[in-house]
């Protein structure tokens, strides 16, 4: 279990949930990132499949 907080590590423990909040943010832009480029990647696929078909019509 953590040690409890007082004014010697108050400042280190403030520092440490920062850092481990901005881990997790970073994870979270990276994943939806993720997700937006294979979006993108299905919607070129999907314009690539609409303009085949148009062009065999």
């Amino acid at each position: 279990m953590a040690a409890p907080i007082d004014a010697d590590n108050a400042q280190e423990f403030v520092i440490q949930e920062l850092l481990a909040q901005r881990g997790q943010q970073r994870r979270v832009r990276l994943r939806l990132h993720t997700h937006l480029l294979r979006l993108a990647d299905l919607e070129d696929v999907r314009q690539q499949g609409v303009a085949r078909h148009f062009d065999h019509a």
